[in-house]
């Protein structure tokens, strides 16, 4: 197959994510999936509750976690999102309070038409299943970054996703630091994709891999590729 370059699907939410922790990348995900059961049920966007007990059962069971959930949402609340040229906060208000019941959150209504087209995207609850399973950030950010093509007409029919980035693109997809560390592709194979690929062939039903492209001697390209599992009945009502 050519290898081109994929025009990206943009929504300024597909960003945010490469900036925050494997913790606050799984309130975040947990956030827009309660928003899209009310989305598709046809419930008005308000604050939403993530129930203590619910939370701590995606954390391990561990109280211990409560003191690490409240820095999350602090850290949470300093996201902002660029729309419509102008700079606003992802969460109108967001805090853990478990003696009241849990994790009460709202996105910025400002943000409304973004979270709704996000909210609607059938891979949001793929990528969401895999948040709490997979360590690494970059990991998760690279299945972002390929299973939004998953119903691209490309790979419709295919059980596999292949998509090109650019060497400084997919840098800062992953916002891997600009440091003279990774101008060296060996320290970003190594330090970046090596393991976030392993985990995800680890952890999750994808088989991931990875190639250069080059011109001439010098790597200038990566080719993502994502192997797909079978579908079965749970993952499509799951889209749906």
């Amino acid at each position: 197959m050519k290898k081109q370059f994929l025009p990206r699907l943009v929504n300024p939410l597909l960003e945010i994510s490469k900036y925050m922790s494997v913790n606050e990348c799984r309130i975040f995900y947990i956030g827009l999936m309660t928003l899209r059961q009310r989305i598709l049920a046809g419930f008005p966007v308000c604050r939403m509750l993530l129930p203590t007990n619910e939370l701590l059962r995606l954390f391990g069971g561990n109280k211990g976690y409560y003191q690490e959930i409240k820095k999350i949402a602090i850290r949470l609340a300093e996201h902002t999102v660029t729309f419509n040229k102008r700079e606003h906060p992802l969460f109108e208000t967001i805090q853990f309070l478990p003696e009241q019941g849990g994790l009460y959150m709202m996105f910025c209504p400002r943000l409304h038409p973004l979270m709704s087209d996000m909210s609607r995207r059938p891979y949001l609850p793929l990528v969401a299943a895999t948040a709490f399973v997979l360590s690494s950030m970059y990991g998760i950010r690279l299945l972002e970054l390929l299973l939004q093509y998953k119903h691209h007409p490309r790979f419709a029919a295919m059980r596999e996703i292949r998509v090109a980035y650019r060497l400084e693109d997919l840098k800062i997809s992953l916002n891997v630091p600009m440091t003279s560390t990774y101008e060296q592709i060996t320290n970003l194979r190594h330090k970046v994709l090596n393991p976030a690929v392993c985990d995800i062939n680890l952890h999750t039903c994808y088989e991931m891999s990875y190639q250069a492209i080059k011109e001439s001697r010098r790597v200038t390209a990566i080719l993502l590729i994502l192997r797909l599992p079978v579908e079965n009945t749970a993952v499509r009502q799951a889209e749906g």
